[in-house]
């Protein structure tokens, strides 16, 4: 089928969640006070419509040989939901995920799978101690408390010699748990053959089950800067499904 890059979509139909996630597209929407938002008109220079002679490219098709989660997972039942967004409360520490991943610690686990996730943020030529990525210096912290730690990240359209690449948040997690006997592991890899797009944080703490979807990648503009949008619910079906979703990725990268 087209498209096969991994992401991840939670549907509900909770009242709160919906009407918190309606009022943010309505904030967002105003035309007041956000000037470069505009409404769609035909004959705009730049945001018109396409000449009339345009076609546009015939989808891609990729081969997929395996597709074990093709149907969708419909759970019923009850269940907490936390809408995060970004740039408004995504870092704060008492909070959403990050709450969680404060509260993890022996026995516990968290697996995560992302498109990226940068091993420090401010300047490009930084390091992770001048300027940690707090996300993932709440993963490391989790980690010397005993968490178990599993971190699975896009290696199709990772450029391994960037400073910020996910092969060097590899490398960088492989040297600090070696070096201080963390059970963290990280692979870097393509499991569906089109590439990790996925923002998933699954954390599990006691008898807790919490499974993060949503829009937010592991750099300061996510957080600080761009409209990002999380969804964290301690549904256990969604949590074993998406947990066995992610095992499958696992296993098939060295």
């Amino acid at each position: 089928p087209p498209g096969v890059r991994r992401g991840y979509y939670l549907f509900t139909g909770a009242p709160p969640v919906v009407h918190a996630l309606q009022r943010l597209f309505a904030h967002d929407y105003a035309l007041q006070p956000f000037w470069d938002l505009l409404p769609y008109t035909a004959d705009h220079v730049r945001y018109g419509a396409p000449p009339a002679d345009y076609l546009p490219p015939p989808p891609p098709w990729y081969r997929v040989e395996a597709a074990p989660f093709a149907a969708p997972l419909t759970v019923a039942g009850p269940g907490r939901f936390v809408v995060v967004s970004a740039p408004e409360h995504a870092l704060r520490p008492d909070d959403g995920l990050h709450a969680l991943l404060q509260r993890a610690g022996a026995g516990d686990a968290i697996w995560v799978q992302q498109l990226y996730e940068h091993k420090h943020w401010g300047a490009g030529d930084s390091n992770a101690i001048a300027d940690p990525n707090p996300r993932l210096q709440m993963v490391i912290e989790a980690a010397r408390r005993g968490a178990q730690v599993r971190i699975l990240l896009d290696g199709l359209f990772d450029d391994a010699d960037a400073l910020r690449s996910n092969a060097a948040t590899a490398a960088y997690l492989h040297t600090l748990a070696a070096a201080e006997g963390l059970d963290i592991q990280v692979r870097v890899g393509n499991p569906t053959g089109g590439g990790i797009h996925a923002k998933l944080f699954l954390v599990r703490v006691g008898d807790e089950h919490w499974s993060a979807v949503g829009s937010l990648n592991g750099s300061e503009v996510s957080h600080k800067l761009n409209r990002e949008v999380v969804l964290l619910t301690d549904v256990p079906g969604v949590f074993a499904r998406l947990a066995e979703v992610f095992w499958w990725d696992w296993e098939r990268v060295e």
